[in-house]
């Protein structure tokens, strides 16, 4: 158990940018506080470790933690609390890294999931034209249903075949 009533947790995107996926403020869920934005990864710490951070002026103390899964950082979690109280203690600070390597597989896998569900989904709509196409169906019939599940595939309120007349050199 961590003694932290502020904590964040991020994930990095492909080039480096953070997204916040949960912040706790005093103890509590903050769902407007995910709207305000983080920093790049290029002001983290050199070689991304667990780092206590703990500034004479400052009123927080912080602890700052890589999530790694899979041999890749996927993000990170800040955990803070206010200067004056404890800091963290050598225990907390050497938990973290393996503690938090959980969290990481978590938000890993439910990453993964959620980009196989998309690709199943378009991968469903493609199956679905390609079985109009290979029916019985009349070909304007055909066309109709590709169209729509190509509108579909592709995000876009609509989708239009035109055909190609060779002699006339014309669609």
């Amino acid at each position: 158990r961590f003694d932290a009533p502020d904590v964040e947790i991020y994930s990095l995107g492909e080039s480096g940018e953070l997204t916040r996926l949960a912040a706790v403020v005093g103890g509590h869920p903050d769902h407007e506080y995910l709207r305000v934005p983080r920093e790049s990864t290029a002001s983290w710490p050199e070689g991304l470790r667990v780092v206590e951070t703990k500034e004479p002026l400052s009123t927080l103390t912080a602890l700052t933690v890589p999530l790694i899964a899979r041999e890749r950082v996927i993000g990170l979690i800040e955990m803070s609390k206010a200067s004056g109280g404890e800091a963290f203690t050598r225990d907390e600070i050497t938990a973290a890294g393996p503690a938090f390597r959980l969290v990481a597989l978590a938000i890993h896998d439910a990453q993964t999931l959620s980009a196989e569900h998309a690709l199943t989904s378009r991968l469903g709509s493609l199956l679905d034209s390609s079985r109009a196409v290979a029916s019985a169906y009349t070909l304007e019939e055909a066309l109709a249903s590709v169209t729509k599940c190509a509108a579909d595939v592709l995000g876009v309120s609509e989708c239009l075949v035109f055909e190609y007349m060779e002699e006339l050199d014309a669609i």
